[in-house]
């Protein structure tokens, strides 16, 4: 099963496992938004495979 790394934390948030809050965004407006309503500090993760970041260089 190949999952993005939100959609993993999904799955785990619907069975009580406690997750960092965060959002998907797709574009740099959202991105902004989304950082001004969770305030710093946060962080700003590429989406891609689970298992997959650091061969991907994210």
């Amino acid at each position: 099963m190949k999952l993005f790394e939100y959609e993993a934390k999904n799955i785990l948030a619907n069975y009580g496992v406690p997750t960092p809050k965060g959002e998907l965004a797709t574009s740099l407006n959202q991105a902004r938004e989304i950082a001004e309503k969770l305030n710093p500090p946060l962080a700003v993760k590429a989406q891609v495979p689970v298992a997959g970041r650091g061969k991907a260089g994210g």
